[in-house]
């Protein structure tokens, strides 16, 4: 509102308000922007409650619907035997591709006249076997591939005794209980290191509680150092020391490989 100057009939001033017109009536100029502001004010507080109700909905969702995971350790204890004898194993699992596992088995036995289909036997063996693997999960389940590397000490005395009336061969020739009364053999590798490969199955792996195991493989002995000897006539006879040496080497090729095969029961923590 404001005043103007006019004049009046008795030549007097006066003054008379002036009446703004956006102050005519009520505000209509100054509401719709007053309302807009507050229709924005309540749609952004929507907004905000909206995205709040439905992060706190989705966090209890989730809560409700995905497992809580599975805490265990990598480490599993067991025993296990085969041909590299009986003993403990501890195994790690470090992801589900790669586990690593050590071993140790011992063997031992000692058998007198074991009757066989041509000669009668006495055996006296005695090993250990210290490996460390490394097993290789390609499909990250039960199959493994194994590498790794075997200390061994194996010493073998073994004696075998022709029966009447069979013969045996040793080298290119047979002989028999006539010629020959017996053949001795003995090896004692003391401790060397051989090269593991393998594979082998593992039930229940990745999973806590007991689980069975199973390996094949190879043990690369680069041969053994056999020692032959022999009683009876042709202990001593040019032909039949050559066939004892070609025996004893065709054991030692033999020997260059030695079969792994094991099988044991762990138990994951």
């Amino acid at each position: 509102m404001g005043h103007r100057l006019v004049t009046a009939k008795n030549n007097r001033l006066e003054l008379k308000p002036t009446v703004h017109p956006t102050c005519l009536g009520k505000s209509e100029d100054l509401r719709p922007s007053v309302a807009t502001m507050k229709n924005k004010l309540l749609h952004h507080t929507a907004c905000i409650a909206s995205l709040l109700l439905v992060t706190v909905f989705a966090t209890n969702t989730n809560a409700q619907t995905v497992p809580k995971a599975e805490t265990r350790s990598g480490f599993a204890l067991g025993v296990e035997g085969g041909t590299t004898g009986l003993g403990p194993v501890l195994i790690y699992t470090a992801s589900p591709q790669v586990s690593f596992a050590l071993s140790y088995g011992v063997l031992g036995y000692d058998y007198n006249n074991v009757k066989g289909y041509k000669s009668r036997y006495d055996y006296d063996v005695d090993m250990s076997n210290l490996a460390a693997v490394v097993n290789w999960h390609p499909m990250s389940g039960h199959f493994h591939l194994t590498a790794g590397a075997i200390l061994f000490d194996h010493k073998y005395d073994v004696t075998a005794r022709p029966r009447n009336g069979k013969s045996f061969e040793i080298g290119d020739h047979n002989y028999d209980n006539s010629q020959i009364s017996s053949v001795t053999g003995k090896i004692d590798t003391g401790s060397k290191l051989a090269p593991y490969i393998g594979a082998g199955w593992t039930w229940n792996f990745g999973h806590s509680g007991f689980s069975l195991i199973t390996n094949v493989g190879l043990m690369f002995t680069r041969g053994y150092d056999t020692k032959l000897t022999a009683t009876g006539p042709v202990a001593n006879d040019p032909v039949f020391l050559a066939d004892l040496q070609k025996e004893r080497e065709d054991l030692n090729d033999a020997m260059k490989v030695f079969p792994v095969i094991k099988a044991g029961v762990v138990y994951r923590f």
